[in-house]
Formats: structure tokens, sequence, C-alpha cells
């Protein structure tokens, strides 16, 4: 008797690999899922560093910074000018973004008013004009926690 030629896989076979690839499946799923949590949690944390930044700028330079919010992005700007005219002429870079300005890949600051200025002041206050009158505050919601801004004290944190 010769030896018989194999021209496939056997039905053990196909159902071993199938159970295989199903295992491989259900353990790849929370990591696809959970990067997107993660992703909106650092554009959480790089929106309160940024803020701090802006105040902290104001405050070391004796300028108006002027932090304008829309639902997807945070860009920052200073007033250049001597004396103060509260007008943010000059972009003032994110450290750490290379393209100046913070991104959300999803909602980012899905329930401000778009666009939303937040005008931090030289003292360190935030108000809701350039020329320091009125004091606010500023409540976000971002995917992963919330963003808060306090604006008669400047503190700038998470909410928690």
């Amino acid at each position: 008797m010769g030896l018989r030629r194999s021209r496939g896989f056997t039905m053990v076979e196909l159902i071993v690999i199938m159970i295989i690839v199903g295992i491989l499946a259900v353990a790849a799923m929370p990591s696809m899922s959970g990067s997107m949590a993660f992703r909106s949690a650092a554009f959480r944390d790089e929106a309160i560093a940024a803020l701090r930044y802006a105040q902290k700028t104001a405050t070391s330079h004796r300028r108006v910074v002027c932090a304008t919010l829309t639902q997807k992005s945070l860009a920052l700007s200073i007033d250049n000018s001597n004396p103060k005219d509260g007008l943010c002429d000059v972009a003032l870079p994110v450290p750490g973004v290379a393209a100046g300005q913070l991104s959300a890949q999803q909602d980012g600051f899905g329930d401000a008013p778009s666009p939303a200025v937040m005008f931090f002041q030289p003292d360190g206050r935030m108000t809701s004009d350039a020329a320091g009158g009125t004091v606010a505050n500023f409540d976000n919601t971002v995917d992963g926690g919330s963003v808060v801004v306090r604006g008669a004290t400047g503190y700038v944190g998470d909410g928690s």
C-alpha cells in the first residue's frame, strides 16, 4: 500500500484554527476599544496642561493670554503690545504639540460654545473679556473627565 496524499485540512484542524482565531479576537477587543478612551483622557490632560501654561505665561509675561476653544481644538495667543490693548495678536504655541494647537480626535470640548475665548489676565485671573472686568468660570465635560477653570483664583484642573 502506498501513502495517501493529503489534499487539504481535516475538519478537526479547521475547527481548532477557528477556535484559536476566536480567542485572539476576544483578547484584542478590549485593547481596541480602550484606545479611544485613552486618547480622550490624553486630550483632557493636554488641554489642562495648555490652559495652565496660558495662565502661567500671562503672569510671567504680564500680558493677556487668550485661549480659544472650539469643539475640537484649543489655540493660545498672547497680547504682545505695550501698553496692553487686550488683543491677542501673536500665536502662542502649545508646548509639546507639533501643530502649535491642540486638536481632539473625537468630541473634545463638545459642550463648549464655539468658539469660546478665555482671557488669562496678568494677575492670574481668568475673565470673559480682554479688559479683565468680568471674572468667569469654565466647566466643560471632555470624554474621560472634565476641565475646570476658576476665574477668581485662576485654578485650572480636572474638577476632582
